[in-house]
């Protein structure tokens, strides 16, 4: 229900402002085949969710926005195409030594800031539980510790 009410009010705004646009609310499944799928896309706009992977290393940077990754064969799909960034990007997915692959994530994520291939609304919020006797290496995390496939090798259990 959220990205769908998203997408009426983003209708609501851009009508408002003289830019027609009619909202097609549609199950994500059949949005992922539209997409996704083969042939020649119909629509203009489109509201998708995402999980981000690994936070240990974002490697979404290289599969949603590197021009290697150009629709149909990856999930570049809106075609974002950038010298700049596909350096930027190259040089943090080949280097070894953390601090600097850091600083090639965060020249690639203001390139992305500038260029705006892609607009990330809102991030569906999570509620997770679990035991008092579970011991997490961090309890805070961007798309949840579920985002992080529940940290299995650095949970603790006590007895």
């Amino acid at each position: 229900p959220i990205r769908a009410t998203f997408g009426i009010w983003i209708e609501r705004w851009l009508n408002d402002v003289g830019i027609q646009v009619k909202a097609n609310l549609t199950g994500f499944n059949t949005i992922a085949d539209f997409v996704f799928g083969s042939g020649t896309p119909t629509f203009d706009m489109y509201i998708l969710g995402w999980g981000l992977g690994n936070p240990a290393f974002p490697d979404f940077l290289y599969s949603f926005w590197h021009s290697a990754n150009d629709y149909p064969a990856g999930f570049n799909t809106p075609g974002y195409k950038s010298e700049a960034y596909d350096e930027a990007v190259n040089n943090f997915v080949k280097e070894w030594d953390l601090a600097k692959a850091r600083e090639y994530c965060f020249e690639a994520q203001a390139i992305l800031a500038e260029d705006l291939p892609y607009i990330i609304l809102f991030d569906t919020p999570l509620i997770e539980a679990y035991q008092d006797r579970v011991i997490m290496p961090f309890d805070h995390a961007l798309d949840g510790l579920q985002g992080a496939n529940g940290c299995q090798a650095t949970v603790e259990l006590i007895d």
